[in-house]
This record gives structure tokens, sequence and C-alpha cells, in this order.
């Protein structure tokens, strides 16, 4: 192999509910201050939506739910431009 090349990994989650499976696109936030209706709107969504999902609502609850954080219906959750780099 050569030196420069990057080494590429396999990384996998081992749950204590007994789930496991591929880490490769995994999102791990702090839902402390999420209500069930954001927890509503993040689970109701396709699976490989979930991760993005699940950054984007901890960011607007992170930033105290700003009124202009998306630029439509919450539901699409299409953030604004202005926010788009606090998104984790």
């Amino acid at each position: 192999m050569s030196s420069g090349m990057p080494q590429t990994r396999t990384v996998h989650y081992f749950a204590g509910d007994g789930n496991y499976g591929d880490a490769g696109d995994i999102s791990i936030v702090e839902t402390e201050n999420w209500t069930d209706d954001d927890f509503d709107l993040v689970a109701g969504c396709s699976d490989w939506e979930l991760p993005t999902r699940a950054r984007i609502m901890a960011a607007y609850v992170r930033l105290n739910r700003p009124a202009d954080f998306f630029t439509g219906d919450i539901e699409d959750m299409q953030v604004s431009p202005v926010y788009r780099s606090q998104i984790v």
C-alpha cells in the first residue's frame, strides 16, 4: 500500500437494544430540549433523510427556535442560508 493513500476504515455501531449495523452516516445529537413534535418531525421522514433531519432539528432547538430558521413550513425542513453553517 502506498504511504500517500488514505486508509479506508469500516465502522459499525453496537447498541444496548441489540441493534447493530454500518455506522457510515450516524448522527448523535442532544435531544434534552426536544418536544414530542420535534421528534415527530424528524421521525416522519425516510430512513436516508433521518440523520440530516436530526442534525437540522438539533441546530434549530440549540439556537432557541428562531422564527426565520426555516425558509418555508417547518415540515419541509428547508433551512435558511443564514443558519446552514450551524448544522453540524
